[in-house]
């Protein structure tokens, strides 16, 4: 390779090294130059109740690690039983004796029942809940549940609004509580969902539908987080939904696209978190004491709100998410 050869790899390289930067920033942060989402270590958990759905991997994992660190007494919900407690062992042993506890539950976000059963001791055995984190979540997947709902919005968002009910309901949830939505910038991919508001509809958008199935489900996340901050308001419960960035976990493990997963392996090479990173925001929320953090009805990147898509905006479609979302899990509250 001649002189000029060797300078254009170099060039190349440098682009691609400052692109690669550049896109980790905008992940990790939100902006280039905001500020990283950071668990607060100084926080006390004390043995509040935190809630962290699908803690047995990925986000939900770190996520319930976070919170150990700082001393909450930490429910794992998970829908296996053996996952969960493979989790916690596996937590317990990297983050060493500390004042956190870490407790196993068994639910079934697929499930209304289930769900309903998990409230009810939630509400039966435990004090009131401090901090709920409603992180479980599934790739697109329209295939009908035992309820009649698409999986997809069954598990990311009705049975987290089922959850979310039965313990506001039972006035379970503390008056100055926190109420996070793991939620995703794919919601932009989202579609108008009044005319398929159970998610059971795969074929609207053959190009696209694994993006945007998945999306419209984090639109109702967004949406909730929304309707639920202006109704709990006056308790001083914060909501707010929140996306994690772009983040290896297993959510893609049903994926089998060659095209999508090539996609997929670029973007996390170039700009992908880990869990632990991805995690952080949500442990921002959860600890933070800074008032400029308090903050509620919002769709979080990094640290700091940003403008959710239009959609979410939109509040004829919010009254409709909420009146279709009590009416689908009416007989469970």
């Amino acid at each position: 390779m001649g002189k000029k050869g060797g300078l254009v790899v170099i060039s190349v390289a440098l682009a691609l090294g400052f692109l690669s930067y550049t896109a980790y920033q905008f992940n990790r942060k939100g902006g280039l130059f905001d500020p990283a989402p950071e668990l607060n270590l100084d926080y006390r958990g004390n043995g509040k109740l935190a809630v962290v759905t699908g803690a047995n991997t990925g986000l939900g994992k770190e996520v319930a690690k976070g919170l150990y660190k700082v001393g909450f007494k930490v429910v794992m919900a998970c829908r296996s039983d053996t996952k969960c407690k493979k989790a916690k062992r596996e937590i317990e042993k990297e983050v060493g004796p500390n004042d956190g506890t870490l407790l196993v539950e068994v639910v079934d976000l697929s499930s209304f029942t289930s769900v309903q059963s998990f409230a009810f001791r939630l509400i039966r055995e435990y004090s009131k809940v401090n901090v709920l984190i409603q992180n479980a979540g599934l790739w697109s997947d329209c295939r009908p549940t035992e309820d009649g709902v698409g999986r997809s919005a069954q598990v990311n968002h009705y049975s987290n609004f089922l959850l979310q009910e039965l313990l506001l309901n039972a006035d379970h949830v503390e008056k100055d509580g926190r109420i996070i939505i793991v939620s995703s910038a794919l919601a932009w991919k989202a579609r108008d969902f009044r005319n398929d508001p159970s998610g059971l509809d795969c074929s609207w958008d053959t190009s696209t539908a694994m993006w945007g199935v998945y999306g419209t489900s984090k639109l109702m996340n967004i949406i909730n987080a929304r309707s639920l901050a202006k109704r709990v308001a006056s308790k001083g419960i914060l909501v707010n939904a929140v996306h994690p960035g772009v983040i290896q976990t297993e959510l893609h493990r049903n994926d089998s696209g060659a095209v999508y997963a090539a996609v997929r392996t670029i973007l996390y090479s170039l700009a992908g978190l880990t869990p632990w990173e991805g995690a952080q925001p949500m442990l921002h929320l959860a600890t933070a004491t800074s008032p400029s953090s308090l903050f509620t009805g919002q769709y979080v990147a990094g640290a700091l709100p940003r403008d959710p898509p239009a959609l979410a905006l939109d509040e004829e479609l919010e009254a409709f998410l909420w009146n279709h979302s009590l009416e689908t899990v009416q007989i469970y509250l």
